[in-house]
């Protein structure tokens, strides 16, 4: 019999808070896993699905082709031809099957944003392979996300000073703060754990 895989979800009300689930990435793909991380609006280093990364044999990393981190709905044509890419990417990916685990970081925000449409997630999260474990990163996370979920993860900000991640110039890199947008923003809390299957 196959195993089943979770969905788990990672939320914090800002941003920036990746490290728990790229050490948890890593340690997996370590005994073998076969694992992809895709990186939604993290930019900066204009990366795309073409030139994604290989951490030895089990671990596929990949960002968006972005020369900057997404914060807000609006994007450049560029940008949104960018993100769209990678979402095919995604899909194909994780319906291929290659993986055991994909981590989706800040998908939640890509759809709060208005950026990738929540029915075509919730379509590939029920649409998985049945053995295929998936983490979703982001603040606000939909409802139907917490419906669905296994596992739910509030992490609590501690000891990082200032209120962003910057360069080594000083320059803000990536706002923590996230950005204003409509819906009711509410957290997670272990009352919003049911299992879905």
């Amino acid at each position: 019999m196959v195993p089943q895989g979770s969905l788990q979800l990672y939320t914090h009300p800002s941003r920036g808070m990746f490290t728990p689930v790229m050490a948890q990435a890593m340690r997996l793909a370590g005994q073998g896993t076969r694992v992809l991380i895709v990186q939604f609006l993290k930019g900066g280093i204009n990366q795309g699905p073409e030139n994604r990364l290989s951490l030895g044999r089990s671990l596929e990393w990949v960002r968006c082709r972005l020369h900057r981190c997404i914060d807000t709905p609006h994007l450049e044509p560029e940008e949104r031809v960018a993100l769209d890419e990678l979402w095919q990417f995604t899909q194909e990916a994780v319906r291929s099957g290659r993986y055991d685990l994909v981590v989706l970081d800040e998908l939640s925000l890509a759809v709060k944003l208005g950026l990738i449409p929540e029915a075509e997630v919730l379509s590939l999260i029920d649409q998985r392979p049945i053995s295929m474990d998936m983490v979703i990163t982001g603040p606000e996370m939909p409802d139907s996300f917490l419906e669905r979920a296994d596992l739910i993860t509030q992490l609590r900000l501690r000891g990082i000073p200032g209120p962003g991640l910057r360069t080594a110039d000083g320059n803000v890199a990536c706002s923590l703060d996230p950005p204003q947008v409509s819906g009711t923003g509410a957290m997670p809390t272990a009352a919003h754990v049911a299992p879905h299957r």
